[in-house]
């Protein structure tokens, strides 16, 4: 287990975010939000409007999401989203 995963948001203007995390939350269109660490089992899954919490190195970094669609893979996270914007990074 590397400990990090791939993590990558997507939008139809581009790449928006590209980076390895440790973990992450995403909001789902139907479940509510999944948390995700490395080595978790692959889901496609609708995704919902809200926030993605990821963190690196301690740091935790927000996205606002719109709708679209995530691939989870034991080491990557792919997320597909109609919108996406980055918040600042904290602590």
């Amino acid at each position: 287990m590397s400990g990090y995963l791939k993590l990558e948001v997507v939008t139809p203007e581009g790449r928006v975010f590209s980076s390895n995390v440790s973990e992450l939350q995403f909001p789902t269109a139907f479940r509510g939000y999944y948390g995700i660490l490395p080595e978790h089992t692959p889901v496609l899954t609708p995704m919902g409007d809200g926030q993605i919490h990821c963190v690196l190195d301690g740091i935790k970094t927000t996205l606002t999401v719109s709708g679209g669609f995530a691939e989870v893979g034991p080491d990557h996270v792919t997320i597909l989203a109609r919108k996406s914007e980055t918040d600042s990074g904290s602590k």
